[in-house]
């Protein structure tokens, strides 16, 4: 059932009273800063091939082929060509506005499907968020920061490369590495990433059911992992 956000309003503030509430977000947060995700494949298409025989190629198919391509390089350049791919020509200036909106207010947990650091720049108030991937120490501290008083947490569960002049230097050398490996640009990564992880697929299901989800700028592989959560929470089948 669908409702308005007039009605939705209520329930929303008193999740975030309660401390429940969670931004789940998207491509379109990062809007006007960075590209769209066809707009990436075709950046990265440009970059490393292959190119198309004819017509527009299926992105899925297109996103899979660019894996293949990318998966091979060394951790720096994976994260530099991404990096060039996803932030447009101008990658100086302003922020993106939904992105600062969404920040004036403080939030313990973000859960992002964004590489860029975006919505981290955006924080200007109170102490930036801590990048977690899907490793299982950052799992393991995902699930501390829902009991205890941490740092603000945002949980790129899709991978980081940082922004456009690449990481900050309070990002260590070791956690880099691991967000660039975390990185999920096709279907099969993704199919591979949540259902071959059993410490993340727990840690979102636990997420999920203690948490309420606001899809802000939502994208597709946010709805499927909402879906997996459903389903492991209805049929109890987590490994």
């Amino acid at each position: 059932m669908t409702i308005s956000f007039d009605e939705a309003l209520p329930r929303l503030t008193i999740a975030y009273h309660d401390g429940v509430l969670v931004p789940f977000i998207g491509s379109g947060m990062s809007l006007r800063k960075c590209v769209t995700w066809k707009e990436m494949l075709a950046k990265l298409t440009d970059q490393l091939g292959p190119r198309p025989d004819h017509g527009d190629p299926d992105p899925y198919l297109q996103a899979d082929l660019l894996v293949a391509n990318i998966e091979p390089q060394p951790v720096e350049d994976r994260a530099t060509v991404v990096r060039k791919a996803i932030y447009g020509c101008q990658p100086t200036g302003k922020n993106a506005p939904q992105s600062d909106a969404l920040a004036k207010t403080y939030w313990p947990l973000v859960i992002s499907t964004n590489y860029d650091d975006v919505y981290r720049r955006s924080v200007v108030n109170g102490s930036k968020p801590e990048v977690l991937g899907r490793s299982r120490a950052d799992c393991h501290r995902v699930l501390a920061s829902l009991d205890a008083c941490l740092d603000p947490v945002l949980w790129a569960i899709q991978g980081y490369v940082g922004g456009p002049c690449g990481f900050d230097d309070c990002v260590p050398e070791e956690r880099r590495r691991e967000l660039v490996d975390d990185l999920v640009l096709g279907h099969a990564q993704y199919q591979r990433a949540i259902h071959d992880s059993a410490h993340f697929r727990r840690a979102f299901a636990e997420v999920y059911r203690r948490r309420s989800l606001s899809l802000r700028a939502r994208s597709a592989p946010a709805l499927r992992l909402c879906q997996a959560g459903r389903d492991d929470q209805r049929h109890n089948r987590l490994p």
